[in-house]
């Protein structure tokens, strides 16, 4: 599992953001809960891969995304998984700001 912390207490854009990014990434949304802060989905090229993305406040104006994959049932620890899905989200996240 990774974590990271985003400057804004926009849950909502943060959760459509995160929804969008999965998407993007291959996955096909399982579950998306606004009131639990939860975006689940299964990737659509292997279905034996899963990432499940939770959101809280982190704070005055933040919001904490923590992101966790698994592959077979076991975890998945590679960071570059994880840093390419929040540098997506990051640019998924600058993208709406344009709009």
């Amino acid at each position: 599992m990774q974590s990271r912390i985003f400057p804004t207490g926009d849950q909502p854009r943060v959760l459509r953001a995160v929804a969008d990014t999965v998407r993007g990434m291959g996955f096909t949304i399982d579950t998306s809960d606004a009131a639990l802060g939860v975006v689940s989905g299964t990737s659509e090229a292997n279905p034996d891969v899963h990432i499940t993305v939770t959101i809280q406040p982190a704070g005055a104006g933040q919001t904490l995304v923590r992101a966790s994959g698994n592959r077979f049932l076991e975890a998945v620890s590679e960071p570059a998984a994880y840093q390419t899905f929040f540098s997506n989200l990051e640019q998924t996240m600058s993208l709406q700001a344009t709009r």
